[in-house]
């Protein structure tokens, strides 16, 4: 089989501050979650920390760098302002894509037993006819994509890509930094 567009790619990686930066979001307060400041998430069960760019540019450009190099990439980035997302037992995060941004950036601060999973979903699934559906099931088709992480790894993907994270299942506050990206020329 061929595939016929790779637009819907994902680059994972540790960056090399990856040590550091955790040490700097495990510093963050989380009595500082406040969701009421983010105006999407109505549908999803997770605390939130807004932070400020200018206090995290320095840690993100590490992690842009290796994208850069990854992709060939080599003009510019507009970063949005970052966000913790805190993710108590049984707390999860619906399917959901950053558009308009260019591109979507995770940090996994920690992970462990029955933490919950990031997973890309395939938007177009619905779209399949019940036939179309049975012949990709019966090679292998699944609509979606768990990515396996440690902490300290990054990923960052097209915006547009539908993704989420399944339902928690740990006592320990399973943590990610996240922003999005705008590609500037």
């Amino acid at each position: 089989m061929e595939y016929i567009f790779k637009s819907d790619f994902y680059v994972k990686f540790k960056p090399p501050n990856a040590d550091e930066l955790i040490s700097k979001l495990d510093g963050v307060d989380l009595k500082l979650a406040n969701t009421s400041v983010f105006m999407w998430g109505e549908l999803c069960k997770v605390d939130r920390i807004s932070l400020n760019i200018d206090d995290w540019m320095n840690d993100i450009i590490p992690i842009l760098n290796n994208f850069s190099k990854e992709m060939n990439y080599t003009d510019g980035y507009f970063v949005e302002n970052p966000w913790i997302n805190l993710y108590h037992k049984g707390s999860f995060q619906e399917a959901h894509d950053h558009y308009p941004s260019d591109l979507a950036l995770v940090f996994f601060i920690n992970t462990g037993e029955n933490f919950s999973n990031f997973y890309f979903y395939d938007k177009l699934r619905s779209s399949l006819s019940p036939n179309i559906s049975d012949l990709l099931y019966n090679i292998g088709y699944n609509p979606t994509k768990i990515i396996d992480v440690e902490a300290g790894d990054a990923i960052i993907f097209p915006s547009n890509i539908l993704h989420g994270v399944s339902p928690h299942n740990s006592d320990i506050i399973r943590k990610t930094l996240s922003t999005n990206i705008k590609l500037t020329k």
